[in-house]
């Protein structure tokens, strides 16, 4: 968590990747997310080359909010839209 916020994530083995694993990940943390902490913000860290998760993340109502190193790797901050 940074700030007091909760971060979501998750991470996929490569034969996984495409059969919407990810979409039903992030709905059922974001569902978790809002019942037990509902005055939380909620962000999600995405590699900027990870243009799939970072569609996922857009299709579940997150924003892009900024960019920035983390552990030497650049990366996408989203900010879950209420």
């Amino acid at each position: 968590m940074e700030g007091g916020n909760l971060e979501i994530g998750y991470a996929l083995v490569e034969s996984l990747w495409g059969y919407r694993f990810a979409s039903e990940i992030v709905a059922t943390l974001l569902q978790h997310a809002r019942k037990h902490h509902p005055n939380k913000e909620i962000i999600g860290i995405v590699n900027i080359e990870n243009r799939a998760s970072a569609s996922v993340l857009l299709k579940k109502g997150f924003k892009l909010k900024t960019s920035r190193l983390l552990d030497n790797n650049e990366v996408d901050y989203y900010h879950f839209s209420k």
